[in-house]
């Protein structure tokens, strides 16, 4: 389609059939699978924070720096991120958002 200085309209596309089958297929390829819901819009596939999930996180935190086990501190060769505490608008405690951040940064190892 259009090369150098000459611009053309055609553009030319071709299909070649490799196998043709007349096999009855499955009518499960056609069911609508178990656990589908429909979305309105974009934004309902986005992933959505679960306040009370982040809530009850951070609660559970234990804040005392004095009884962090062996386990926790730092290992010869280990990475350490600081994350700092994220501003907002103070619709949701910048610590509890904070807490989400580390849980999803140590989660998935």
């Amino acid at each position: 389609m259009g090369n150098g200085t000459s611009q053309t309209s055609e553009y030319v596309t071709s299909i070649e059939t490799l196998e043709l089958s007349t096999v009855k297929l499955d009518s499960m390829l056609f069911e609508i699978p178990p656990g589908y819901t429909e979305t309105k819009n974009e934004n309902e596939l986005q992933d959505k924070f679960d306040m009370n999930d982040m809530m009850n996180q951070y609660k559970n935190m234990d804040k005392d720096p004095e009884k962090i086990s062996g386990e926790n501190k730092k290992k010869a060769g280990m990475i350490r991120i600081g994350v700092y505490e994220p501003k907002g608008d103070d619709q949701l405690p910048a610590s509890a958002l904070q807490q989400q951040m580390v849980s999803s940064l140590t989660g998935a190892k």
